[in-house]
């Protein structure tokens, strides 16, 4: 039903009489009841009720813009560099997680997909990743320590460092719901309801992974129903699927690598030591999206990490 006739509030659930009656194909619905929901007549195809439009229906749309910086060189010294530099805004009104589970399959407004236009799910503004190589200039053939006794270029020469670092935005959080019961799923909106935006300032003052998201930027619409006003029964929640405002918590990873070379040209060993995530940052995902608290709890609450803990490993290597 186009969402212009939402504003008849109660008076869509009037019984009205059913010009289809006996007229329609014997056995059908239409055909056996002489009285029908005045809804039901206002939807584009009247004998089809029961079906709802949902992400298959063409129509969607996305774009990507970007603007992407690389630098990549290898210095006299032993220390090969390679940096990448992206700030880019993806958007679409068809996210590929989204609309597979959390908006209950569908777009918001099936007469209206651009409702729903807003970043995407892969959205991430800033990227910054640098990864270099530094062979370290001690020991046999190096700038430093080539005539060095041969038990102290045992011990300090021939090492390597190495490191990955990335810098990028966290991923978008969303959409908040205000709880899965939704009234309009009787008039061709499935998916659970969405609360109404009241401010953009969507992260609390003291922010923590127990107090992510400030309640205060959204208008509780269930509440609200519970108490009372049954107008907004019949309202669609304007709040965006995803907000760039709000995002899970920002990437800062750090990966280093110390290794040793033993040995002659045709047989070597490599001893590797490595910090994946050296400094145990954690980037806090999985919140807890219903403002209702009615499946979860208390609201934006993180319940996991997008990344993993700090890892230490050794491994020993030999190559002929």
């Amino acid at each position: 039903m186009p969402d212009q006739y939402l504003s008849l509030g109660s008076q869509l659930n009037a019984q009205v009489p059913n010009p289809y009656y006996n007229i329609a194909p014997a056995g059908t619905y239409l055909a056996t009841q002489p009285t029908l929901a005045y809804n039901e007549l206002l939807r584009p195809y009247t004998e089809y009720t029961y079906l709802q439009a949902t992400r298959s229906l063409p129509g969607a749309r996305s774009t990507f813009n970007a603007l992407s910086v690389k630098y990549n060189h290898s210095f006299s010294a032993g220390l090969s560099l390679l940096t990448t530099y992206q700030w880019s805004k993806a958007m679409d009104n068809g996210p590929e997680d989204y609309f597979g589970w959390a908006t209950g399959n569908s777009w918001r407004d099936a007469y209206n997909t651009m409702l729903d236009y807003n970043i995407s799910t892969h959205d991430v503004p800033q990227s910054f990743v640098t990864a270099l190589v530094y062979e370290l200039p001690y020991g046999k053939g190096k700038t430093w320590g080539s005539n060095a006794p041969a038990a102290v270029r045992a011990v300090a020469g021939n090492w390597q460092v190495s490191t990955v670092v990335r810098l990028a935005s966290g991923l978008p959080i969303g959409p908040v719901i205000d709880g899965y019961s939704n009234n309009l799923n009787n008039y061709g909106y499935p998916g659970p309801l969405l609360p109404d935006l009241l401010s953009t300032n969507v992260a609390p003052a003291n922010r923590s992974p127990t107090n992510w998201i400030n309640p205060g930027a959204y208008l509780d619409l269930n509440a609200l129903i519970n108490a009372g006003d049954t107008a907004l029964m019949y309202q669609l929640g304007n709040a965006p699927e995803r907000l760039t405002q709000l995002r899970e918590r920002a990437e800062r990873n750090i990966d280093l690598s110390v290794a040793r070379n033993f040995g002659a040209e045709h047989y070597q060993v490599w001893l590797r030591g490595e910090a994946l995530n050296l400094t145990n940052y954690a980037q806090y995902n999985n919140f807890c999206l219903d403002l209702t608290e009615s499946s979860c709890g208390p609201f934006g609450q993180a319940y996991g990490t997008e990344n993993n803990p700090r890892t230490i490993q050794l491994s020993l290597k030999f190559i002929y």
